[in-house]
């Protein structure tokens, strides 16, 4: 068991180093960016510079960093790109929940919610899923939740 628990280590160890080394590559790759952005190499993007990358990049500068006079700093286009891919990350996986609990017309209904909850042992009452389901559909769509309900809950 000892062996076991030093080989589970190891590789808790091997993955965060790879992890680290992702992170890594993809800040010098965001900061290259920055720098061929920031034409004038004063170590800000002006504002209508970082308006011109939220427009490709489908986003607007958020207002605390607009508000600055000189503009988008590094950290804050590192923080502005981090905060996007988490965003990302998080709505492909809204995404796969949706895909994996709807019904075949595209809404989640009270059947398919109760048989994904018992699946993943996740106990609820009959009054607390009823609760749940109207909570969540916001669209009081008599179908069920659909897909914008599902993202916005």
């Amino acid at each position: 068991a000892n062996m076991n628990a030093g080989r589970m280590n190891a590789d808790a160890a091997e993955q965060n180093l790879r992890r680290h080394n992702e992170d890594k590559q993809k800040r010098m790759e965001v900061e290259a960016i920055f720098r061929m952005l920031d034409t004038d190499s004063d170590g800000y993007l002006s504002v209508e510079e970082a308006n011109r990358v939220g427009r490709m990049l489908g986003l607007s500068v958020p207002e605390r960093h607009s508000v600055n006079v000189k503009g988008v700093s590094l950290p804050q286009f590192l923080g502005w790109i981090t905060g996007l891919q988490s965003e990302r990350a998080y709505e492909t996986e809204v995404t796969r929940a949706f895909t994996l609990i709807k019904d075949k017309k595209g809404f989640v209904t009270q059947k398919r919610m109760t048989d994904w909850l018992t699946q993943n042992n996740v106990e609820c009452t009959g009054q607390e899923l009823e609760e749940l389901m109207e909570f969540m559909n916001g669209s009081d769509d008599d179908r069920g939740i659909s897909y914008q309900d599902f993202v916005n809950f």
